[in-house]
């Protein structure tokens, strides 16, 4: 009896140790899985997802299955060959779910397995509900689709997945037993020739985008532009597009005269969170209105293209209303503001462009009850505008508010002393080059663990390195809306991106 009792006792272990690590599975995928969909930040809910047992008589290895209801089912013996992959091991998961993911955000109604060999168990299902008549080329359409939408995302979501796709597509086929060569599939060596193209493209493409949230960074609003231009044509999503209208907004507010009370707005960009205006405020105007108004119109465009793309993304319409107030046109501001989705949190950065809204329709006591309100954060941004706001309501003159923002600037934005350290490496032998338009040149080039991008037009060269860091690793602080062009290096992070920046600029 003592020994059945045992044994029952140990079989209860074995199986609460088993659920504990089917459970500690599930969070990394969830984890990943969540990283990923913010990066597609796409306005169709995120499908079901669903991690299927070894046990399981579901044999998938990974798909996405669109009816009855949409859902990514990924076999658990698929996750345990990712987590074998030592360093890479979340880097292939980012893979085998970003690219289901492309297949549902891109609308591809029927499903294949992930290598493009079902299992024996899954085509049967597959022929059952008609998704296996595909012809071959179209599967090799949707699937390279998938593997450059799935590439690009898994890369804005802070995964590295290049050169891990060949030997994840290695694993999966000699662990499941997969043939090289199935009638109305690609082969084993055609797939990887699909993914390897696939490669090619976005270890091109992505550069483009990490120039472009340097750029935005470093205040060069044309060369952000170009490069989110360009994003555009090949992945037109709503950040691509959010991003083009604040460098169009910025180029426009740079237009702004030295008498104007500048407000510092809360332009949203992603996956920055705050960008705060040019010390150097202020440009003499010598007649350059219409070219305002140009930059207006094109920031209006794009994050009206950002909108028609998810008429629910809060970004593009906090950062449209700040568009209409510094167009004066501030009824439209608000009107924007309560645009808003009533489901959204009222958070700080609609509260403050409601705020600066409110002040310039002369709302005076509206303005100033949240002004005061947000006086109470710890935020430099809000903090800087209620501060603004109540001085100005002294009527103060322009010559007193501009040495006030110099002294505020001054006193709560000061560079801090520091070496970087890593130093430039500006070898560029096996570089990647792309042709932005006909006066932007970029090319790229990854070492092992760091990147190098040179971006050069008919003015300057800009030299700029990049070191992947987490939160606890940078050497070095800044206030985290402001960075002083005269710094060489600063540090970026949001959501799942955490760049270390060392630049050098030498201009012609």
């Amino acid at each position: 009896m003592k020994n059945l009792i045992l044994l029952l006792l140990g079989l209860l272990a074995f199986i609460n140790m088993k659920a504990q690590n089917i459970s500690a599975k599930k969070n990394t995928l969830n984890k990943v899985f969540g990283d990923l969909v913010n990066a597609y930040g796409n306005a169709k809910s995120a499908p079901a997802h669903e991690l299927i047992p070894k046990s399981s008589d579901e044999k998938y290895i990974a798909t996405y299955i669109s009816t009855p209801s949409p859902i990514i089912k990924v076999d658990e013996q698929l996750f345990d060959l990712c987590m074998q992959m030592g360093a890479d091991s979340l880097n292939a998961l980012s893979i085998i779910l970003s690219h289901e993911l492309a297949h549902y955000y891109n609308d591809h109604h029927w499903c294949t397995d992930f290598a493009f060999a079902l299992s024996k168990e899954a085509k049967s299902k597959a022929e059952k509900e008609k998704n296996y008549w595909h012809s071959k080329e179209e599967k090799t359409i949707h699937e390279g689709e998938a593997d450059n939408f799935g590439l690009y995302h898994s890369c804005i979501a802070g995964y590295s997945p290049f050169n891990v796709y060949s030997r994840l597509l290695h694993k999966i086929y000699t662990a499941y037993g997969l043939p090289e060569n199935m009638i109305g599939y690609p082969s084993k060596n055609e797939r990887k020739l699909i993914c390897k193209e696939a490669e090619n493209k976005i270890v091109k493409l992505y550069p483009v985008f990490q120039a472009g949230i340097i750029m935005l960074h470093l205040k060069y609003y044309t060369v952000a532009a170009d490069c989110f231009q360009y994003l555009s044509m090949y992945f037109p999503s709503r950040e691509v597009y959010n991003n083009l209208g604040v460098c169009k907004l910025f180029e426009a507010l740079d237009y702004n005269g030295y008498d104007s009370l500048n407000f510092i707005y809360p332009i949203e960009v992603d996956p920055l969170s705050r960008m705060f205006q040019s010390i150097n405020r202020g440009v003499d105007r010598n007649g350059k209105e219409i070219i305002q108004r140009q930059f207006f119109q094109e920031a209006k465009t794009a994050f009206e293209k950002a909108l028609a793309l998810d008429p629910q993304y809060v970004p593009a319409f906090i950062n449209l209303a700040c568009l209409y107030d510094a167009k004066k046109n501030y009824q439209s501001a608000l009107g924007t503001i309560s645009e808003i989705p009533v489901s959204v949190s009222y958070s700080n950065d609609i509260k403050l462009i409601e705020a600066i809204a409110l002040y310039h329709t002369g709302e005076k006591n509206k303005s100033s009850a949240i002004f005061s309100e947000l006086a109470k954060t710890n935020s430099p941004l809000l903090v800087y505008n209620s501060e603004l706001a109540l001085l100005a309501a002294k009527e103060k003159s322009a010559f007193e508010i501009e040495g006030w923002k110099d002294e505020w600037i001054q006193h709560h934005i000061t560079p801090i002393n520091r070496t970087c350290n890593f130093s430039y490496k500006l070898s560029l032998d096996s570089s990647h080059i792309i042709s932005i338009n006909e006066d932007l040149v970029l090319k790229s080039a990854t070492y092992s663990f760091y990147e190098v991008l040179t971006i050069v037009n008919k003015e300057k060269k800009i030299t700029i390195e990049i070191e992947k860091c987490t939160e606890e690793s940078s050497p070095f602080t800044l206030a985290n809306f402001f960075v002083l062009k005269e710094n060489q290096c600063f540090k970026i992070t949001s959501n799942n991106i955490c760049w270390l920046v060392n630049y050098n600029i030498k201009y012609d």
